[in-house]
């Protein structure tokens, strides 16, 4: 399969040099890159091949991008710049040399044997998510990153979802307001009200945590069954 990234130009887009493959999502890549202005490691999400030339995969990209870049706090990662250019679209971030915490907690290393410091950190993250408005959709082990120095880095807002309160961590009856209802995420991580395709607020989040914290700490998920329907099961019904 032909990488994206030659796609964009021999290895290169703007004045970011492409250098090594990062991660593949459901919709995108990731790819670690030199800013030759800035002198300095970024990474770049770019669209996988089969949807870089669809006008609404483009659009839900470039709404990914803005929404992140709302949210400035040091345990999230930043959004340096959206670009939408020769019919593409790109988002330029921080560049995190770090590990999903699932493998740092599993490998118990580093800032993995400060459990707590690590949950206050992610939950200061949800925090300021909370607070620009938004809901993240997709907390769990694989975004979020322990980074070189020991810190959380919250990452991937690709389902995330505006709230109607600007404030609502404020206002717990906040809900969604959104052109994109689709139930989307990973089941696992789910809340209750996700699956169910109900209104979100920022408590689907703080479940999506809580599961996160317990599978990553105990070694188990709490509610993963032997199939997929016993799993949706558990997480409707069970404590």
């Amino acid at each position: 399969m032909a990488q994206p990234a030659l796609e964009l130009g021999g290895g290169r887009v703007g004045p970011y040099r492409f250098e090594q493959f990062i991660d593949r999502g459901g919709m995108g890549e990731v790819w670690r890159a030199w800013d030759e202005r800035l002198e300095r490691p970024v990474a770049i999400k770019i669209p996988r091949a089969e949807f870089a030339r669809n006008p609404e995969s483009r659009r839900r990209f470039l709404k990914e991008g803005r929404r992140a870049s709302r949210v400035a706090h040091p345990y999230v990662v930043s959004v340096y710049d959206v670009v939408e250019a020769d019919g593409t679209v790109y988002i330029v971030m921080e560049y995190i040399d770090g590990k999903p915490l699932d493998r740092a907690f599993a490998e118990g290393s580093g800032a993995s044997r400060q459990p707590v410091r690590v949950a206050l950190e992610v939950a200061e993250a949800l925090e300021a998510i909370h607070s620009a408005g938004l809901v993240h959709r997709d907390l769990k082990p694989g975004n979020i990153l322990l980074t070189e120095t020991g810190h959380v880095k919250v990452t991937d807002f690709g389902l995330s979802i505006r709230t109607s309160n600007l404030d609502p961590v404020r206002s717990a009856a906040s809900t969604v307001s959104t052109d994109d209802l689709r139930i989307a995420g990973t089941m696992l991580y789910m809340s209750p009200e996700q699956l169910c395709n109900r209104p979100l607020d920022p408590r689907s989040d703080i479940f999506s945590f809580g599961v996160t914290m317990f599978d990553v700490l105990a070694g188990e998920h709490p509610f993963k069954r032997a199939s997929a329907t016993e799993t949706l099961s558990a997480i409707l019904e069970r404590p």
